[in-house]
């Protein structure tokens, strides 16, 4: 389900997700690790934070602390919603 956004920082790289996934990577993955159990995130999605990653050029997942939550998550596909 998609909603409406004024800006959405750092889109771009969603025009590489139809190449990703074409590639084999996230299925290669769960060939190799299957999955990582019980967590809050499953491996696609943290695969895909990393690809992501490397995609806007940030080295150290300390580098993520310069961009907004909200951003990311929203490019990520992830829901976050101040209560």
């Amino acid at each position: 389900m998609f909603q409406p956004v004024q800006q959405l920082v750092l889109v771009a790289v969603l025009l590489a997700l139809p190449v990703l996934v074409a590639s084999g990577v996230f299925e290669c993955a769960q060939q190799i690790y299957g999955g990582l159990g019980p967590a809050f995130y499953g491996l696609r999605t943290s695969l895909l934070t990393l690809l992501l990653m490397a995609l806007w050029c940030i080295k150290r997942p300390e580098g993520l602390k310069e961009y907004s939550p909200q951003d990311l998550g929203r490019v990520l596909g992830l829901s976050w919603r101040r209560m």
